[in-house]
């Protein structure tokens, strides 16, 4: 079946006319392989099933009304129950309605001024979302991960002839299903996508490139939202890329037999695998989106600072990137309730638990066995092996390839240009890393770090109590206000009643002083990517050092203070 716009069914019909959206969400929810990305797809079979609901469809209705009629649910449950299956996707949950806002907003993209560019794999076209950029959502870096691949490391995609669209999330990464309201996109093993956001008016520049790794710890959360796709930053002049990788036991697994079958003797790690994918997908392709791959800089904050950490330590990374922002996210190395790594030994025993929760310890062949498990259902039983045991299972480990030693023994093994700091009001043990990281990096490494404490809170959310909790910096350093809304919901802000239908009357605000710490937070952060310091013109930002201990104060006044080890009460 040929893609086509339901506009042009409907001539005379705007995209917001509810018949238009409802024929979206229909088209785009039957797609075979639920990946808009390669064109709506329907085949014969789902067309039959739809002629025998065709005449019942009542397309001019609300989308609301829509989504539970009759005719649409009985479709679904004909096609979700139709052997053999006529949905291809990986996911193994039923194929539910998209909805009418995602659909909208899929045609909006699709429907906006494009930029094909070429890369190694194939063309890709992306999309304009406002003056100021452009945007490419769900390009491919890696084969999905699923069968075979399911604990293995990452492997380079196929190529693809035909122009791919780039217009549409690609799924979040495998984690507990509830979580996928916090994304944009559906969820599944296949994930091994990234998006990249290019700013308009710098045709023939080479421009730095930020790669960003997502927050949750090494097991939740997605890198499929627009507070990291926003295109405020990529203004400041720096090409952002924001990549999902596996999650969890799907990233982290390690097993005896998996370790076996390895040519490293290692096993685990396969999410940091996948972020080395995604940065040598940078090295062979940013050029041709206008970066600079000689230029990367690799930022995270929480469990994405921990992603950066444990890649600033990998030899397998080294020249892949060129700078490192580490935001909320240095336990001190000697915080055993926290550690940066596991040892191989205690993943693999994380595996054997795994297995054993899903009764396949005895199995003649438990790789296989665990391989053929549909990925909801080994989530689940990752969250149960995960919380039998005092060990934090299914994070980096210190296998002998990918990770060599601890980081207290030599230091990191990549020496780049740092930023690492914290809000000023985060969880103690991230404040009491930060203080540990500063002198062992002076000591150990010859490169310069910038430290910040970030302490500004919208005012009416500061009259109520709120600190500058856990993650409140990201709303300045991507410039995007909605990032409250999710701080909101996942209670970083300790505000009560903490629910979506509460946000609006906890509204944070966002005035004129809000709008200068974003605008200096990004102009700091741009111009580290460019020139490995943060000083602009504007603000001098001096680099830590043992008899000063100088860090930026990130507030309305952008001064630089000195006394970082006692500026902590």
């Amino acid at each position: 079946m040929a893609q086509r716009s339901p506009i042009a069914e409907l001539p005379t019909s705007e995209i917001t006319d509810s018949r238009v959206t409802n024929m979206l969400v229909l088209l785009q929810s039957l797609d075979e392989d639920r990946a808009l990305n390669n064109g709506i797809q329907i085949s014969a079979a789902i067309a039959d099933a739809v002629s025998l609901w065709a005449d019942s469809i009542l397309f001019d209705q609300d989308p609301a009304s829509f989504a539970s009629s009759t005719p649409i649910q009985s479709l679904l449950a004909d096609l979700n129950a139709a052997e053999p299956p006529v949905f291809t996707e990986s996911d193994p949950r039923p194929r539910t309605l998209r909805g009418a806002e995602d659909a909208q907003a899929h045609l909006q993209r699709t429907l906006s001024e494009r930029r094909i560019v070429d890369t190694k794999y194939g063309k890709v076209a992306g999309f304009s979302p406002d003056d100021k950029a452009w945007a490419w959502y769900g390009i491919p870096y890696a084969k999905p991960p699923i069968g075979d691949l399911r604990w293995k490391p990452p492997v380079a995609p196929d190529a693809w002839e035909a122009v791919r669209e780039a217009t549409d999330w690609a799924d979040q990464s495998a984690q507990a299903p509830y979580l996928e309201v916090y994304g944009e996109g559906s969820m599944s093993e296949d994930s091994l996508y990234l998006n990249v956001v290019v700013p308009k008016g710098y045709d023939g520049e080479k421009l730095p490139v930020m790669v960003w790794l997502h927050g949750g710890g090494y097991a939740i959360l997605t890198a499929n939202s627009l507070s990291y796709n926003h295109t405020a930053l990529p203004s400041e002049g720096v090409i952002v890329v924001t990549v999902n990788h596996r999650l969890g036991a799907f990233g982290y697994m390690a097993h005896p037999m998996l370790t076996a079958e390895s040519e490293h003797r290692s096993s685990g790690n396969y999410s940091q695998l996948d972020q080395i994918a995604a940065l040598e997908w940078v090295r062979d392709n940013i050029e041709a989106f206008g970066g600079d791959p000689a230029n990367v800089t690799i930022f995270g904050q929480s469990g994405g600072g921990l992603k950066v950490i444990s890649l600033l330590n990998s030899p397998l990374a080294e020249g892949l990137f060129h700078r490192a922002i580490i935001m909320s996210a240095a336990p001190p190395p000697d915080d055993i309730s926290r550690p940066i790594y596991n040892t191989l030994e205690q993943e693999e025993a994380g595996g054997l638990a795994l297995a054993e929760e899903l009764g396949m310890q005895d199995e003649e062949d438990v790789l296989a066995a665990m391989r053929a498990v549909p990925w909801v259902d080994l989530a689940n039983a990752a969250s149960v092996a995960a919380g039998s045991f005092g060990v934090d299972y299914f994070k980096p480990n210190v296998d002998g390839w990918y990770v060599k030693s601890d980081i207290r023994e030599n230091g990191f093994h990549n020496d780049v240009p740092l930023i690492i700091g914290t809000p000023r009001d985060d969880a103690a043990w991230v404040v009491e890393g930060l203080k540990w990281y500063l002198p062992f990096l002076k000591d150990k490494h010859e490169s310069d770090v910038f430290a910040y404490v970030y302490d500004h809170v919208p005012e009416n959310w500061a009259n109520r109590g709120v600190g500058a909790y856990h993650g409140i910096d990201l709303t300045s350093v991507f410039g995007y206000p909605n990032t409250y809304y999710s701080h909101y919901v996942l209670g970083l802000t300790g505000l009560p009643d903490a629910t979506a239908d509460n946000y609006a009357d906890n509204l944070p605000g966002w005035g004129p002083v809000d709008e200068s710490i974003a605008a200096d937070s990004m102009s700091l952060w741009a111009q580290f990517a460019k020139a490995g310091n943060p000083s602009t013109p504007e603000i001098t930002w001096p680099a830590y050092t043992d008899q000063a201990e100088e860090f930026m104060l990130m507030n309305y006044d952008m001064q630089a203070q000195e006394g970082l080890q006692s500026f902590f009460p």
